[in-house]
């Protein structure tokens, strides 16, 4: 299998490159949706927001709705995913950033947040969790996408969340 790793240049990318071995790189300013099609999966980096409306990533927003490609979205990945489906974004007086519990799939784990923007409602067509009025993972009900607010790249047992997307959502 062969994955994508859009780069919305997070600081974490080299955790991301090393967690996810063997993904292509891109960055989202080189976004091409008939490459990304190429790809047996697609994971959806974090990264600061330069436009709350995601207007610079147009095309990659359009993609995203069309494929039926699995695609994994952290931090920036899931607030994207979270506005074209529908999402309103808030923002938070100041950068919250943390490590927080929580329970994904049987396992425990004190994941990472590090963000301005966050959601409170689970878009239509999704499952997920909400801890303290904020969305920390979404997963949708027919097609192969999951995401998280955190950051499992530099979570404790962030293995689990890639083995359980590469074997459940990838397959």
């Amino acid at each position: 299998m062969k994955g994508l790793i859009i780069n919305h240049n997070t600081k974490y990318i080299g955790n991301l490159i090393s967690l996810f071995e063997g993904c292509d790189v891109i960055n989202y300013n080189n976004f091409d949706p008939e490459k990304a099609e190429t790809y047996d999966y697609v994971i959806l980096s974090g990264g600061p927001t330069i436009d709350e409306t995601f207007e610079n990533i147009k095309e990659e927003k359009d993609w995203l709705l069309k494929t039926n490609k699995p695609i994994l979205g952290i931090c920036l990945g899931i607030q994207i995913l979270c506005f074209i489906y529908g999402g309103v974004m808030k923002k938070f007086e100041k950068n919250r950033k943390l490590n927080e519990n929580f329970k994904f799939v049987d396992t425990n784990y004190n994941m990472l947040y590090n963000h301005s923007y966050y959601f409170d409602e689970i878009p239509e067509d999704f499952i997920g969790e909400i801890k303290n009025n904020m969305v920390v993972w979404i997963k949708h009900k027919t097609k192969p996408i999951l995401a998280f607010q955190g950051h499992p790249e530099v979570t404790e047992n962030g293995e689990k969340i890639r083995d359980f997307f590469l074997t459940k959502i990838v397959k």
